[in-house]
């Protein structure tokens, strides 16, 4: 029986989004808690964006969620 082997180019790939993530993740969340003048209901709206919308939710933040007076 042949065992199926992933190609390498893909687990390359699934690396390299899931270091981008990361790095996304965390640079939000360093960048939202630095942030004082936000209320409270801010940034915990934020913080569950961030966490439970995986690659979209940092982004999201780093572009628009960034700009909050």
């Amino acid at each position: 029986m042949k065992l199926l082997t992933p190609d390498p180019r893909l687990l390359f790939f699934l690396l390299f989004i899931s270091a981008i993530s990361i790095i996304l993740f965390i640079v939000a969340l360093i960048k939202l808690i630095k942030k004082e003048q936000l209320a409270l209901s801010t940034i915990l709206f934020w913080i569950l964006i961030i966490l439970f919308v995986w690659l979209v939710g940092p982004i999201l933040y780093l572009t628009m969620g960034d700009k909050e007076k």
